[in-house]
């Protein structure tokens, strides 16, 4: 019998999966439908699914937005996101949201339709100028206003939950792990090491520090990188620049990225420690997906997850330079059955169903009391 009556669920495509949150809602939700649309950077198109006690009965790919300008995207997604809520959304439902310009007259549409909206805070941006300054504003106002609020990390939760109003609902949520294993090998036996990077191509994520370690290490090895953004070209030139292009594969956005990273012996997240970098404050989700997979994985002290990929011994912690990353690779390589054992675990102890029907317990209250 399902959870929840009716849920919708607005977020980018990028990470529409993100710690299988979407995956948990469409399995325990009678009628759940999503509203996903493109980052900035790109030109793809925006998609409805509506399902049905876990079945897709709806899949619709929406027009493509003609324009660059990435202030009138995020206005057609508002609009996008609004058609579907009027005339798609069933009366009474939870509507949960990663972006504040989507609660926008959310008390006129509560009113109208009872629904009962959820901001998920997810990332803390240091520059406050242009249009972040009105992106601040509108987060900070709901997220004292709004009556449900979670927070995707501990960081993130330690910065705007003081800010909330006392009688009004906050949670913090940590995202759940799937069982996927799809890269189940138990040794590295191959002659070449393939390791992987997936995510958003953008300073701060240690791509750079990845490149320049593949250009400097004597271990012979192949490294895919899954993922689009604004800095591609600038990654791809660097490649160039250190002539190992023979030593790395740009996928793009991928559909079928699991098909690919089951190839991989290690994925990396070596996140550069900076306080301008949103990835020392959100949940790192691309750990948990590479987790998921099977991988052992090799990151920075920057995401307060490196403690539990210690304590599990799901990974190596390194210093940002290609002589600790050589080191760790070593280490793992050494030992891959071991490492393989303590990525089981961490998944067991972040098993996504359990975890979520803890976690969200709440919202069956809310579903039934709002």
């Amino acid at each position: 019998m399902a959870k929840y009556n009716s849920i919708y669920f607005v977020t980018p495509e990028p990470i529409k999966n993100m710690g299988n949150l979407r995956k948990y809602l469409i399995e325990n939700t009678q009628h759940f439908t999503t509203f996903h649309f493109p980052n900035g950077y790109s030109n793809a198109q925006s998609h409805l699914e509506q399902y049905v006690n876990g079945e897709n009965t709806i899949v619709t790919s929406l027009p493509k937005i003609p324009v660059n300008n990435k202030l009138i995207k995020l206005l057609s997604h508002y609009i996008y996101f609004l058609t579907i809520l009027l005339f798609t959304v069933k009366s009474g439902s939870i509507v949960i949201v990663d972006n504040p310009i989507f609660c926008i007259f959310y008390s006129v549409f509560s009113y109208i339709k009872n629904l009962h909206f959820i901001l998920i805070i997810g990332d803390h941006y240091i520059e406050k100028n242009g249009f972040m300054k009105i992106y601040h504003m509108l987060l900070n106002f709901y997220n004292r206003h709004l009556p449900y609020v979670i927070y995707l990390s501990p960081p993130i939760q330690a910065i705007y939950s003081p800010l909330r109003t006392s009688s009004f609902h906050r949670s913090q949520l940590s995202l759940g792990i799937a069982d996927l294993c799809i890269a189940n090998r138990q040794d590295v036996l191959e002659e070449k090491l393939h390791i992987g990077f997936m995510g958003s191509i953008r300073h701060g994520q240690g791509l750079q520090t990845l490149l320049r370690y593949v250009h400097q290490t004597t271990t012979p090895l192949h490294l895919d990188i899954i993922g689009d953004g604004y800095e591609l070209n600038f990654y791809k030139d660097l490649v160039q620049d250190l002539n190992i292009e023979d030593k790395v594969t740009f996928y793009g956005f991928a559909p079928n990225r699991e098909e690919i990273a089951s190839k991989w012996h290690i994925a990396f997240a070596l996140y550069d420690y900076d306080p301008s970098n949103v990835s020392l404050y959100c949940e790192p989700t691309k750990i948990k997906d590479y987790l998921s997979y099977g991988l052992p994985v090799i990151t920075t002290k920057t995401t307060y997850f490196h403690k539990e990929i210690a304590s599990f011994r799901a990974g190596e912690i390194v210093e940002e330079n290609s002589q600790d990353i050589d080191r760790a690779v070593a280490s793992i390589v050494n030992a891959y059955s071991s490492y393989k054992q303590g990525v089981q675990n961490i998944i067991n102890a972040y098993e996504y169903r359990s975890h979520y029907d803890k976690q969200l317990a709440f919202l069956q209250i809310y579903e039934h009391t709002a």
